[in-house]
């Protein structure tokens, strides 16, 4: 196969299962960015790999993907504190108000949830840039000429990306949820 063919080939791997990937790796962290650090390493080795001829087919691609995404999340974890387990008592605890004290599962809490988790599969089909600009506003904060330094893009460039994006996000996502929550 010519490099050529080999190459649009990847592409359409990293296409059909970037997403499915970065859902993986964001139910493993719960960090957007280093989610994305975390999967464009994955999916360099993978690449390596397939332009080595090591692996032919898409399925093996795919084993490839996984056990890499395996890999980094493990260097990942150790680098990483872990949270604290709480200790449970062996006292008549019932599953639900475990789940609801420990994880937070109340009803208006698994919604908020099931829209997060939504709405960062919407952002995670945008363009890199894009992406990194809403993970560093939402996550970290940073202001619109510290988002432009860090991707190297104007100021103008993030805040027409940003605004555009939050627009989405509130028309598809928030404005529906909150007209179930009235």
């Amino acid at each position: 196969m010519k490099r050529k063919e080999r190459l649009a080939q990847f592409h359409s791997f990293y296409q059909n299962n970037y997403k499915t990937a970065m859902n993986y790796v964001l139910c493993k962290t719960g960090d957007f960015l280093n989610g994305e650090e975390l999967l464009e390493r994955a999916f360099s080795k993978v690449y390596r790999s397939f332009m080595k001829a090591k692996i032919l087919e898409e399925e093996g691609m795919q084993q490839c993907l996984y056990s890499a995404l395996r890999e980094v999340l493990a260097s990942y974890n150790k680098k990483e504190p872990k949270p604290k387990k709480s200790a449970v008592s062996s006292g008549a605890i019932s599953v639900a108000k475990l789940l609801e004290k420990e994880l937070n599962l109340s009803r208006e809490i698994a919604e908020q949830k099931m829209i997060l988790h939504d709405i960062l599969a919407y952002v995670s089909k945008k363009p890199k840039a894009i992406r990194r600009a809403f993970t560093y506003h939402v996550y970290y904060n940073l202001s619109l000429v510290d988002i432009a330094n860090e991707l190297n893009l104007t100021e103008e460039e993030i805040e027409k990306n940003l605004s555009s994006l939050l627009a989405e996000i509130n028309d598809h996502f928030l404005a529906e949820y909150e007209e179930a929550m009235i």
